[in-house]
């Protein structure tokens, strides 16, 4: 489960759309001034100046082969983790090409749809899959899905899409999308491993561990890079004890 904070209403669900322009100048904002200006815009203009002032999401692949978001093209009911607390029963999209989270909103008649500040969301979950964001192997941190999370071993995957682009008769753009990706990585104390395959995955282990691994994996048929998340969790349970005999 991603980790949860204070809980608060889904009414206050729509003050996510505090996703403002200011958002490209982050690095130059301390974590003290979006406070400031969040807190001061609140009281001064209410909900409803931050709806007029959220960053809107436009569809610019209209027409594309395929689509750029997380499993499917429609909102899905999840939670997010926005500017420290949780809310829950949200109309999510994930969109992994431009690596963003988008938030379906109603108001009275009104439907429409914001981009949520990445500096400002911590977490989120849809489709029943958790994600979190982390400075896992980037400069800049990223949101992984959390698979696996043991004391000294931990398992995460980056999802992604790729995106083509060719030019159509009559000189318009046209762009196609390949389906989800993953990027598996494991987590092995503090140093971080992108594993393929069992070779690959084995061979991030001591030597000491390899035999017991590989044979776990032959004996119960697991090709890991195809593995479900919850044969995961049960390898990484597995070679946690291993590691770890008498913690478990």
């Amino acid at each position: 489960m991603c980790h949860k904070p204070e809980i608060v209403s889904i009414a206050a669900a729509f003050l996510f759309v505090f996703s403002i322009s200011f958002s490209q100048d982050t690095s130059q904002n301390s974590s003290g001034s979006f406070s400031e200006i969040f807190a001061a815009t609140t009281e001064k203009y209410g909900i409803n100046q931050q709806l007029a002032n959220g960053a809107y999401f436009e569809d610019i692949y209209r027409g594309a082969k395929g689509h750029p978001y997380l499993l499917e093209d429609q909102f899905t009911r999840g939670t997010v983790t926005f500017y420290g607390k949780e809310y829950q029963d949200v109309s999510l999209k994930y969109d992994l090409y431009g690596q963003q989270l988008l938030i379906a909103h109603q108001e009275d008649d009104m439907v429409f749809t914001t981009v949520l500040t990445k500096e400002l969301t911590a977490a989120f979950s849809i489709h029943g899959l958790c994600f979190r964001k982390l400075a896992l192997i980037e400069d800049e941190p990223s949101f992984y899905q959390v698979v696996a999370e043991e004391e000294a071993l931990r398992c995460y995957y980056a999802w992604y899409r790729t995106r083509h682009e060719s030019i159509g008769d009559n000189e318009n753009r046209l762009y196609s999308f390949t389906e989800d990706q993953q990027r598996r990585y494991l987590a092995v104390d503090r140093e971080v491993f992108r594993y393929f395959n069992n070779w690959t995955f084995v061979r991030i282990f001591d030597r000491s561990l390899r035999g017991a691994i590989r044979s776990h994996l032959r004996q119960n048929d697991l090709k890991i890079q195809k593995a479900t998340d919850e044969q995961v969790r049960e390898v990484i349970r597995f070679i946690t004890q291993l590691i770890h005999p008498y913690d478990l």
